[in-house]
């Protein structure tokens, strides 16, 4: 309505407007009329707006080309504000087209907002078509005109705004939500949660399960849980296979300055967590030191993977199956502290301390997490867990203690030695002897 030439539009289509009938007839064939003049003429508009928009976008970019190349003379200055202003221009008549919309969808549905939110423009339109302004829905000849006649028992939404939207996007928002809002019908009744997952509308843990195997996307990201070995360790080889482990090469993508990014263990290569798990010599090493300490053939891998899949390859039960995974997760639980003892501490690598350290370690969390209670060092060096329900140990034989830098120490097995908070102990039984 505040275009220029709206006015005269209105003033040349009431002129032009010719009907014989009852007033009743008259008023609303007058109504259809000019809908169809502006509706031709909001068509029409539009696409000269259109056109007139790419001119000056165009015209625009041209000046932005040049001003990179030198400084723009006044007449290009002037153009160029000229454009930002047309530009501005046609961008507020869109937001008041907008605007304009979202009130008549408001009108359509018969809510509070829209009947005490006139337009400032209408009251000067009923004077140019000389009639009175009022508010929607009213009443003619018996019939409610404004309202949406199949709303039913729809609700009417009541908007408290803590200002009034005004751009574009947000009277596009406002129009699609008052859509949304017009085919809901709520009901008195206490809401409730359902799941959708199950045909009781409960929640289970077993439908949760199937949903989660369905979606094939995360099926890369995970790792086989063990609880035969701590929490702490499962979740760094869950990082690990992600890649999420602070390993050089990710510290310095991350913008952390290193003066080297190359493997604290080798010193051949860049360290990723693929080297340092699968190329590096010294984890070469301990992949060979186990596969021969676990009776399997040479472990050959390539990805970070591998390595935590690599138990489901071996032809045997499930208990020696896990046992392996729990050494696996050990293996690389030890060479990332041994990677942190070199970096921090520095620490020479000794080769064969590690390799003692991953058995006794594994050792201690298989022995006390898992149903192999009567497992004794000698059968675990050896891996023979053929017997896993060994009777418990003799109680004339003796545990001797080892742990480095400190001397052997002899204890009853009947004695008191806490091992809850033992870590690198290396345990095994040994018989008596006759005094």
């Amino acid at each position: 309505m505040s275009r220029p030439d709206f006015e005269s539009l209105i003033l040349k289509a009431n002129a032009d407007f010719c009907f014989d009938g009852p007033p009743e007839s008259a008023f609303l064939e007058k109504l259809k009329h000019f809908k169809q003049v502006i509706k031709a003429w909001a068509k029409s508009n539009k696409l000269k707006e259109e056109e007139q928009e790419l001119m000056i976008i165009q015209e625009m970019e041209n000046i932005d080309k040049a001003m990179e190349e030198r400084t723009l003379t006044e007449e290009e200055e002037w153009i160029l504000g000229e454009c930002k202003a047309n530009l501005a221009d046609l961008e507020s008549h869109k937001m008041k087209d907008l605007w304009q919309k979202s009130r008549a969808t408001w009108a359509s549905h018969g809510d509070d907002n829209s009947r005490s939110a006139i337009l400032p423009e209408l009251s000067s339109a009923s004077m140019i078509i000389k009639c009175n302004s009022g508010s929607l829905p009213f009443k003619y000849l018996g019939l409610t005109v404004g309202a949406n006649m199949n709303r039913g028992d729809q609700v009417d939404w009541k908007w408290r705004w803590k200002r009034q939207p005004s751009s574009t996007t947000e009277l596009q928002q406002l129009q699609l939500c008052n859509n949304n809002l017009s085919q809901i019908q709520p009901s008195n009744r206490k809401d409730d949660w359902i799941w959708i997952k199950d045909d009781s509308g409960s929640f289970t843990v077993a439908s949760m399960r199937e949903l989660l195997q369905d979606h094939n996307t995360y099926s890369n990201q995970t790792i086989q849980w063990n609880n035969w070995v701590p929490a702490k360790v499962n979740v760094f080889g869950w990082r690990a296979v992600k890649e999420r482990i602070a390993t050089r090469t990710a510290l310095r993508s991350r913008g952390i300055p290193l003066e080297s990014t190359l493997c604290p263990l080798c010193g051949d290569h860049e360290e990723t967590t693929t080297h340092l798990f699968t190329s590096c010599y010294i984890a070469n090493m301990v992949w060979h030191s186990i596969s021969s300490w676990c009776k399997i053939p040479p472990i050959f891998v390539f990805s970070v993977r591998d390595i935590f899949e690599i138990h489901n390859s071996i032809n045997t039960t499930k208990e020696k199956r896990k046992i392996f995974q729990a050494i696996i997760l050990t293996a690389c639980w030890s060479l990332w502290k041994t990677r942190n003892e070199k970096i921090f501490e520095n620490k020479n690598t000794n080769l064969a301390k590690l390799l003692q350290d991953i058995k006794s370690l594994g050792y201690t969390w298989v022995k006390n997490r898992s149903s192999f209670r009567s497992l004794i060092w000698k059968d675990w060096c050896s891996m023979d867990l053929e017997n896993k329900n060994r009777p418990d140990i003799d109680k004339n034989e003796h545990v001797t203690v080892l742990r480095s830098s400190f001397p052997c120490v002899k204890i009853s097995y009947l004695g008191s030695l806490s091992l809850s908070k033992t870590i690198s102990f290396l345990l095994f039984s040994q018989r008596k002897k006759d005094r």
